[in-house]
């Protein structure tokens, strides 16, 4: 399931099936009626196929003074299962920590696995220095931490006074409405590009300077 910007970006169509431009797409959600291991695994693979597809190129926008440069948001992916199927939500978090090890790049790894009834898996940040716990759903924070440690640590500066690792959130009857609140959450960090329609007609075509009024 992509959820996209549909009064914004423009629909391509393909025979009877209709693509939104992929710099119009927030994330995706892989849904599985059963979520085993394998399940999982399926759906962490296809995140990441889907997000390694994602662009990160400049957009160029006019305004009536100058030009400015403007990079998009990376997407999130969810994994929604509506059941356990020969597991539990401890096995399921060994399983999902065991395919982002495998991914290794926290820019293609899933924000979110969501068992419905059951609860949720995410990543919790812990800064000691504000004395806060959240959860920490937007890709581009994450990748910010994470590439900050790694520099702190090559520099030979001590790392940041943060924590994070991943949690199950056991939230039962509830785990619809807390899902729901953490996709809200994720949309309103996200800045979508402009798709550049010219590119999918012929990728030689110079980059359009988008206007805006």
């Amino acid at each position: 399931m992509l959820i996209y910007d549909s009064i914004n970006c423009p629909v391509l169509y393909v025979g009877d099936t209709h693509v939104p431009p992929i710099e119009g797409v927030y994330g995706v959600i892989e849904v599985k009626s059963g979520l085993s291991k394998a399940e999982l695994l399926d759906a962490a693979t296809k995140i990441e196929a889907f997000k390694r597809l994602a662009p990160r190129d400049l957009t160029l926008i006019r305004t009536r003074q100058y030009v400015t440069v403007h990079r998009p948001s990376r997407p999130f992916g969810i994994v929604f299962g509506f059941d356990l199927v020969d597991n539990s939500l401890d096995s399921l978090l060994s399983n999902w920590q065991e395919a982002n090890l495998t991914i290794h790049d926290v820019n293609y790894m899933a924000n979110l696995v969501v068992v419905l009834g059951e609860g949720l898996l995410l990543v919790e940040q812990v800064d000691w220095i504000l004395g806060q716990i959240g959860p920490l759903l937007d890709t581009d924070e994450f990748v910010r931490v994470m590439l900050t440690q790694q520099k702190r640590a090559v520099a030979g500066e001590p790392p940041l006074d943060v924590q994070i690792k991943a949690v199950i959130e056991r939230t039962g009857d509830n785990t619809f409405g807390r899902f729901l609140v953490y996709l809200l959450m994720m949309l309103e960090q996200l800045k979508l590009g402009i798709p550049d329609l010219g590119q999918y007609v012929d990728p030689n075509l110079p980059m359009t300077i988008h206007r805006e009024s």
